[in-house]
């Protein structure tokens, strides 16, 4: 009674794997060695590579124009190198100061558009406590809109101050 192998080694499903990838470009790479030496070597090769590894190697032979010898493919499996922290973050080197009045002339502008906005966001408060100068309006409901419009007031003040005068603390040594 003959056996027969249930399972192929990783070597040869990958060997399978990059043939229909790359067809005949990948064959003629190994047209002088022996097929089952070089899946024997691959296999050895990927013993104990985890299959996020080895998954993410077979996804880059997607990106990759040549099939690649086994170091090549190695490489490819390799998770991707964190990138240093001084690398993440771009440190601006000087600092640009915006003359008064354009500052002024943003502010102002930035003023208006919140302004514009909240106007609108707290409209339905004061059509409510205007409503209810003529009309009965539910006590939770004229009471709620009060509020909203109290919270709003308090926190939608101009305030007096000159653009830039909190930049900078005064030195109290000079």
């Amino acid at each position: 009674m003959s056996s027969t192998r249930n399972t192929e080694s990783r070597g040869e499903w990958l060997w399978k794997k990059m043939s229909a990838i790359y067809g005949a470009r990948f064959l003629d790479l190994w047209s002088s060695v022996d097929p089952l030496d070089v899946q024997a070597e691959w296999s050895t090769a990927l013993r104990g590579m985890s299959r996020e590894d080895l998954q993410r190697g077979v996804a880059a032979l997607y990106r990759t124009r040549y099939a690649p010898t086994l170091p090549e493919f190695l490489t490819l499996c390799e998770p991707p190198r964190p990138v240093p922290l001084a690398h993440q973050f771009h440190i601006e080197q000087s600092i640009e100061r915006t003359d008064s009045p354009t500052a002024r002339a943003k502010l102002a502008d930035i003023a208006g558009t919140i302004t514009r906005q909240q106007r609108t966001g707290i409209a339905w408060a004061r059509r409510i406590v205007d409503a209810a100068k003529t009309e009965a309006v539910p006590a939770m409901k004229l009471a709620l809109a009060k509020e909203a419009i109290r919270k709003w007031e308090a926190t939608n003040t101009p305030a007096d101050r000159e653009p830039g005068c909190d930049d900078e603390v005064a030195d109290a040594t000079t």
